[in-house]
């Protein structure tokens, strides 16, 4: 099913930035709410990093440590799955289905 999007542009006075404000006609009230909370937390978020700078830097090398972590993590299963064969693998997950080429 298909919601249609009411989107309408205002400007904060106070702040100056553009404000985007999305109404979902037909979407149900459980939906708003969430969106709405989901968008109330970004907001905080962003406040509380603006304010505290040191908490930016820690998000920064968390988010860097963890981007290099996954690639590693890929590149080394990448090289175990370079190991094996098919059969070998389908048997490791506890799929041992003899019919296999």
């Amino acid at each position: 099913m298909l919601y249609k999007v009411l989107i309408s542009y205002k400007v904060i006075i106070a702040g100056h930035f553009p404000c985007i404000t999305v109404t979902w006609l037909g979407a149900s009230i459980q939906l708003q709410k969430a969106a709405k909370m989901l968008d109330s937390g970004a907001a905080r978020a962003t406040r509380f990093l603006w304010r505290y700078p040191t908490a930016r830097l820690i998000l920064l090398f968390y988010l860097v440590f963890v981007h290099l972590f996954l690639m590693y993590l890929l590149h080394r299963l990448q090289e175990q799955a370079d190991i094996f064969s098919d059969r070998e693998v389908a048997e490791s997950m506890g799929l041992a289905n003899h019919t296999l080429p």
